[in-house]
């Protein structure tokens, strides 16, 4: 087995085992409308998200991730696009504080995850 590639993995894997969010996100959770679509890969999950978007009901929460932004077609990610970019240091503060609805380790490279304040931000909006 590779040793980890991600700086801080034990911290990240001792704060994950036993995750839970804090009250003040639970509370928050509670007052919010959410739909949450969880399937294979390929069924067209991204396809249902898209059609609901539309509607304008609806807002697509992007994630929290550690990865550094990528260059795609010469062109480089925007933080809030695919994801908003985290150090490793403001992702740990998130978890310590519950403030991840939900969060994971990626293929030992990076940690990725919900943060409540998209949430509290999309329910300001008035969106699902």
């Amino acid at each position: 087995m590779n040793p980890p590639n991600l700086k801080n993995h034990d911290e990240f894997a001792r704060l994950l085992a036993d995750y839970q969010v804090s009250d003040y996100a639970r509370s928050l959770l509670e007052q919010i409308k959410l739909v949450i679509l969880v399937s294979p890969t390929s069924v067209g999950r991204n396809t249902v998200i898209h059609e609901l978007v539309e509607t304008g009901d609806y807002e697509y929460i992007v994630s929290d991730t550690t990865r550094p932004k990528r260059v795609n077609d010469g062109v480089e990610e925007n933080d809030g696009d695919q994801y908003f970019f985290k150090t490793k240091n403001e992702f740990l503060e998130g978890l310590k504080n519950g403030n991840y609805l939900e969060a994971a380790i990626i293929h030992d490279q990076q940690v990725s995850g919900a943060s409540i304040e998209r949430f509290k931000e999309s329910a300001g909006n008035n969106k699902i």
